[in-house]
């Protein structure tokens, strides 16, 4: 429903389509305003017929229930097959089950609990819309020779009756068993991304970590033989320091010095020019198990997660939190209660931090404040259980890439969960991604070939891949 207008659905009996169209649209009003009494109320805005498919078993699972409820025209159109249609009736009959316990609690709670649910249904509609179109070109194209297909393409915005059931002869009810969206959601979630092959830059790693590009260069580090290293887009490789401590994140002051986190004995390290390592900050007051990725902004403070537990040696899973160093090395904590807070990026207006909750498949916003501190805690994005996101960068366009490493997959994903773009590796980790380049265009991959087992045991196969990506990142890192 928007702005007064209402796009109202009506069963018909096999045939009766027909039998409209060939009485007329007076006649037709006449006998809908006799089945239905608020129908003569209604003043038609839209004088036509389309007719659409509604697959069978929704129709017995709303009749069953005695209700039907319709929402969001958007779901409703393009009425590719009745594809659109039934999108729209599926989501309003779940999304009512939702809307009802909304509404009974009042305090215009009902907007709040419906977010969560388009979000989670958005990219499985959009990926049956788009099935359906592609669905619908080739049913087209098989049946351009009927003289039948040819008339009604040429005379109606919908297709015949009787085409529709020569069309449709073809075509499969998908199983009952995708009823609810939510569930099919996450299963088709990214299947309709574009599908990006990269090359490789650089093998021969152990386990890379912590990608950022800096002056011409890009940088990152090796768990395994614990060195920083810089690599340029010629291949040329050099290495920067070597951490005792196991190196983890990456950043660099506002004077260039780079940072460096040492894992296992939770301190921040300056990079000195003869490479030799200065403490900066100690984090063992707050960080657990390990400490892990790091983002420097623009003032010289340092966004620091870690572990919560003993994940390298088989712990239980514990809540941790995101630290705050001031440049100074003061040390206090931002945010709580995060299931292993992984990469961390900032928008390029500086205003928004989205940190990567590896074990919680999602992707969590904060605003940032002027002194730092963070607030207005929130989802940006609830991936599907299959992406264990790590490593992240924004592009321009306000998206972020995302490396996931147990799916194997970089994948590019907008606020909401969208995913548009997929580098899928063959039994390969997608660890950490960085935009960079000359004009931030080119996408590099940290990879790893390793397993759960092996990856504690020092076990690991890296490399870097590169391609030219369309939007040039933004933001930090």
């Amino acid at each position: 429903i928007g702005e007064g207008r209402i796009r109202c659905p009506v069963q018909a009996d096999p045939g009766e389509m027909v039998r409209w169209r060939e009485v007329g649209l007076p006649q037709v009003h006449t006998e809908l305003s006799q089945r239905f009494p608020y129908y003569s109320d209604m003043h038609l805005l839209d004088d036509d017929l389309h007719v659409f498919k509604i697959l069978r078993h929704h129709a017995e699972t709303y009749v069953g229930d005695g209700v039907l409820v319709l929402g969001d025209a958007a779901h409703c159109t393009p009425p590719y097959y009745g594809m659109g249609m039934n999108m729209g009736m599926r989501d309003a009959y779940h999304a009512a089950k939702v809307i009802v316990p909304a509404l009974q609690k009042g305090n215009g709670a009902t907007r709040n609990a419906l977010l969560p649910y388009e979000k989670a249904c958005r990219t499985f509609n959009q990926f049956v819309l788009n099935s359906s179109q592609t669905y619908g070109a080739v049913a087209a194209a098989k049946h351009q020779a009927m003289p039948e297909v040819r008339a009604a393409l040429k005379t109606s915005p919908a297709l015949d009756a009787n085409v529709m059931s020569v069309i449709y002869a073809d075509y499969r009810d998908p199983s009952p068993n995708d009823a609810d969206p939510l569930k099919v959601a996450e299963r088709w979630r990214g299947a309709g991304a574009l599908e990006l092959q990269p090359k490789t830059l650089a093998d021969g790693f152990g386990y890379l970590e912590s990608a950022r590009w800096y002056e011409d260069r890009l940088w990152f580090v090796d768990f395994f033989s614990k060195q920083v290293l810089t690599i340029d887009l010629a291949g040329n490789l050099e290495t920067v320091t070597t951490v005792p401590g196991t190196p983890g994140g990456l950043g660099f002051l506002t004077d260039g010095t780079p940072l460096v986190v040492s894992q296992d004995d939770f301190k921040v390290m300056s990079i000195e020019t003869d490479s030799s390592l200065r403490e900066m900050a100690d984090l063992s007051e707050f960080a657990r198990g390990a400490a892990n990725e790091m983002l420097v902004d623009p003032s010289g403070r340092c966004y620091i997660g870690h572990h919560g537990f003993d994940f390298f040696g088989g712990a239980p899973l514990r809540q941790s939190s995101l630290l705050l160093v001031t440049p100074n090395g003061k040390v206090e904590e931002v945010a709580d209660n995060l299931t292993f807070p992984n990469g961390t990026a900032i928008s390029s207006d500086g205003k928004v931090m989205v940190v990567a909750e590896s074990f919680a498949n999602r992707l969590t916003a904060f605003d940032v404040g002027s002194n730092g501190r963070l607030s207005g805690r929130r989802i940006w994005a609830q991936l599907g259980k299959q992406w264990t996101p790590d490593g992240i960068c924004f592009d321009s366009a306000g998206a972020l890439w995302v490396g996931n490493p147990l799916e194997g997959a970089f994948i590019r994903v907008e606020e909401g969960g969208n995913i548009t773009h997929r580098v899928s590796l063959d039994e390969t980790w997608a660890v950490a991604p960085a935009l960079g380049g000359p004009n931030r265009k080119t996408l590099f991959g940290l990879c790893a070939a390793t397993t759960m087992e092996n990856m504690p045991k020092g076990i690991a196969a890296g490399s870097i891949i590169t391609l030219e990506v369309e939007l040039p990142g933004a933001g930090l890192p």
